[in-house]
């Protein structure tokens, strides 16, 4: 796949573009093999759980700051977009989740961090950063059915209890709630719009695609019919695709993307596998990786901004290295 994203520079229409792209994720593969070659053993595995579980409890108490002094937008304590912080908490929380304690105290921890996450969830009105945080939820529900059957039945129940409130509550204020509000705002068709383009342009080059990181140079080529924003686009045109997917199949063609979601797909399909024999940091990795993949359909290459080094995307080849050692 990255001999693929090299070879793009070669008939890209910016080929500096391609090689900066291939020398990201050329990056991220050696940091993931770095990692393999380290293969932590199991205490400095539980030291890297409980580190990464600190830095989800510091990042959700900045967020909840925020939150809870009213501030319009994370921008002014964190400096970072809405969206970013959200998906980042969401990656970060798995390692308090599944990492084991038996105290009272971490447990009352995880209890009062999973109400507040679920709170700047809904401040954050990141509905990516949302929908992985319920699968999350689900997968721990799913593998400790086995081990505490009452446990699970209360929290099934005050899952059931929730939607049901969440729901009457959507119907009974109009659905004011911003994070159901984001689905239909107009911008949302844009970026139908943007995944259009990229099956226009996948359709130019469907093997080998249009050139790695040549997405903006060539997407807005065929006219900005049916953006309802068109006025803006026309000044606009750095704007990224936020569909990973449909932005990369566009850029390197059905071979380089098949090539790269296996690199994914792979590790998770084991992990599955060895569903009864994974250990809690396993399924912590498992989790970071499935959240990355759904940020991908939210947020794309958005992620990317700076710099390709971008935290969740270190997190989840660290995951990914791990699930490969399996």
């Amino acid at each position: 796949m990255i001999l693929t994203m090299f070879a793009s520079s070669l008939w890209a229409t910016n080929p500096f573009f391609a090689i900066y792209t291939s020398l990201g994720w050329l990056l991220f593969f050696l940091f993931k093999r770095m990692y393999k070659e380290f293969n932590p053993d199991l205490k400095q595995k539980d030291i890297i759980f409980l580190i990464l579980a600190i830095m989800f409890m510091v990042l959700l108490a900045n967020a909840s700051y925020v939150m809870f002094t009213g501030e319009k937008y994370l921008h002014s304590h964190l400096n970072i977009h809405r969206n970013f912080v959200a998906i980042h908490l969401v990656a970060l929380f798995p390692f308090l989740l599944f990492c084991i304690k038996e105290n009272l105290i971490w447990n009352i921890i995880k209890f009062l961090s999973t109400i507040l996450l679920t709170a700047c969830l809904i401040y954050t009105n990141a509905r990516g950063a949302f929908l992985a945080f319920v699968i999350i939820i689900t997968i721990w529900i799913w593998i400790n059915i086995n081990h505490n059957r009452r446990l699970v039945k209360g929290v099934i129940s005050s899952g059931l209890i929730g939607l049901i409130g969440t729901v009457a509550y959507i119907s009974i204020s109009g659905t004011n709630l911003k994070i159901v509000q984001e689905f239909r705002q107009s911008d949302e068709y844009n970026r139908l719009m943007m995944v259009r383009n990229s099956l226009w342009l996948l359709s130019e080059s469907p093997i080998a695609g249009i050139g790695a990181g040549n997405w903006r140079n060539e997407a807005y080529k065929y006219g900005l019919d049916g953006f309802t924003y068109a006025e803006r686009y026309k000044t606009y045109r750095i704007q990224s695709n936020h569909n990973i997917y449909a932005t990369l199949l566009a850029e390197i063609g059905l071979v380089g993307f098949g090539s790269l979601m296996a690199a994914f797909i792979i590790p998770l399909f084991i992990c599955i596998r060895n569903f009864n024999n994974n250990s809690p940091f396993q399924w912590a990795c498992f989790s970071v990786v499935i959240t990355f993949l759904i940020s991908g359909l939210f947020y794309g290459m958005v992620l990317f901004y700076t710099n390709w080094l971008s935290p969740i995307m270190v997190l989840c080849f660290f995951s990914l290295a791990h699930l490969s050692l399996s």
